[in-house]
Order: structure tokens, then sequence, then C-alpha cells
């Protein structure tokens, strides 16, 4: 589970997930199946684990009427000139 950048240059980031397989003599390989490409930089990883349910960005109940729940989330990336920023 991270973020995953759009390929059309606008730098805009979303929450997204995908799948990781590890590979003998490779180690570990994500491919994402939204976009059918195996993970590169523009995946940035925030968590991993074996059920989905435990990378949730959020995880409660709420009981009752007339209530209403939000999350709202802000991520910047910055890329600095000459360092690797991802793996």
């Amino acid at each position: 589970s991270g973020y995953y950048g759009k390929p059309d240059g606008s730098g805009k980031y979303e929450l997204h997930a995908w799948v990781e397989v590890y590979l003998e003599g490779a180690g570990w390989r994500g491919y994402d199946p939204s976009t059918g490409l195996a993970c590169m930089q523009s995946h940035v990883v925030l968590a991993s684990a074996p059920d989905p349910l435990w990378v949730s960005p959020v995880i409660g109940t709420f009981r009752g009427n007339k209530i209403s729940s939000s999350l709202e989330a802000k991520v910047e990336i910055k890329i600095l000139d000459g360092e690797k920023v991802f793996g």
C-alpha cells in the first residue's frame, strides 16, 4: 500500500495498492494489476503486510444515525537534484 504517481507528469499521487511476490533469485517484486505494470519509481511504499486489512490507512466503526466521517490527506513529494529518491 502506498501512493502511485500518475505518468502524465502532473506530479499528483493517489493512495494506491498493489501485490508483491517473492521470486527465487530476484527477491520481492511488486506488480500493479491496475496499470498492468511492474512497480517502479512511480510507486511510493508506505506499508506492506500479508493481509490487506493490516495496511488499511483507517480502521474503525461507528453506530447510530446521522453520523458521518471523512478522511483528508495531503502528501508532498520533492525530488532533490542529484539524489536518488526511490529504491
